[in-house]
């Protein structure tokens, strides 16, 4: 059996990291559940690249 290497599990995990933040994000809703600032999703404007597309 050869040895396996470590880079494909590396970034496997990333994935799966990355993937589970999105569907967290989502699903949390992050940029319009504040109470303590009912305004913060106008920090995510429309036109920012940066903002989620949802």
């Amino acid at each position: 059996m050869p040895q396996l290497n470590p880079a494909p599990w590396f970034w496997t995990l990333i994935i799966i990291w990355s993937a589970l933040l999105i569907m967290w994000t989502k699903l949390t809703n992050y940029e319009t559940t504040n109470p303590i600032n009912p305004n913060h999703h106008q920090i995510f404007p429309p036109n920012n690249p940066w903002a989620w597309p949802w």
